[in-house]
């Protein structure tokens, strides 16, 4: 419940966890405007909202003012939407209702305002972790680069009412700040439609291999549950490092675990792997792996230190 309605109210005698307070003035209406009435079937019909007198935008300059109700139409077609806004019968329609070229015919015809704006959404593909083969890193590399994201900005998103996409490093945005910290990962590259390059992230995968199982063991699970998680780290430590350990760990310089050589240049298949613990591939299991057991997977899961 916000602050600023709720200080100071006391609880309902009654029911303890029932706050005395008016749920019809001050409950849903958080926002500029708040329910009035609606049309019959709900939710397929229209809903009529009313100005809200309790807005707290209100009070720092935030609009709108000249706005009584607002009255939202269900109209299921695009095209009868389309149809309804030329003829005025709608004073409002958003990007569903038809393509950025559409709404460009629109703009300079009289009694048409068309407003483009910087929005900043993101479009995100979800990965379940628990899933054996999303969380090995390696393959959800490969999904990276196998994304056709040309195709994607010219034939897709204008549906959308977006004109012109702006690729992003990570989910937060670079202005998004929590306690003074930067929540934006400035290492997360930008990545490319590149077929062959996937194809190299999954021969990287060990279990991707001829005659192996792909179910089983992703890279960095050592307690094969399934789950990159700090238990795998704790295992790691216990059945191949120095247990408990106890100086402080020599964080490595990115440069030394990404400047491998990939397969199409004559290198190995890139060093990490469940099966072989030896991560730098040195010929010795020690605390050099272990560091780089986290710089390849404490930057996705909350390890102390790790970002």
């Amino acid at each position: 419940m916000p602050y600023h309605y709720f200080n100071g109210v006391p609880p309902n005698s009654q029911d303890p966890e029932n706050t005395n307070f008016d749920k019809a003035k001050n409950v849903p209406a958080l926002g500029p405007f708040k329910y009035y009435d609606e049309g019959t079937p709900p939710g397929y019909s229209w809903i009529k909202l009313e100005r809200n007198p309790l807005y707290f935008g209100y009070d720092l300059g935030w609009g709108p003012y000249d706005i009584d109700y607002w009255i939202f139409e269900y109209v299921p077609d695009s095209s009868t939407s389309l149809s309804k806004l030329k003829l005025h019968e709608l004073d409002y329609a958003g990007y569903p209702t038809a393509p950025v070229e559409v709404f460009e015919e629109l703009i300079g015809l009289p009694d048409f305002k068309v407003q483009l704006d910087f929005y900043p959404a993101t479009n995100s593909l979800w990965m379940n972790f628990n899933n054996p083969n999303l969380s090995n890193r390696y393959v959800r590399l490969a999904l990276a680069y196998a994304i056709p994201y040309a195709d994607i900005y010219k034939d897709i998103l204008p549906s959308w009412g977006i004109v012109d996409p702006v690729p992003g490093g990570s989910f937060i945005h670079p202005w998004q700040y929590y306690q003074d910290k930067q929540l934006f990962n400035s290492e997360m590259p930008r990545y490319t439609y590149d077929l062959t390059r996937a194809q190299q992230y999954l021969d990287m995968w060990i279990y991707a291999q001829t005659g192996s199982d792909p179910t089983k063991g992703p890279i960095g699970d050592a307690d094969f549950d399934g789950i990159v998680d700090l238990d795998d780290l704790w295992y790691w430590l216990e059945e191949y490092g120095n247990a408990p350990y106890t100086r402080e760990i020599d964080w490595l310089d990115p440069s030394w675990y990404t400047s491998y050589p990939w397969p199409k240049d004559g290198g190995s298949v890139a060093p990490g792997n469940d099966i072989d613990p030896d991560f730098d591939n040195d010929g010795i299991v020690d605390i050099d792996d272990f560091g780089l057991w986290l710089a390849n997977y404490g930057k996705q899961y909350p390890f102390p230190g790790a970002w």
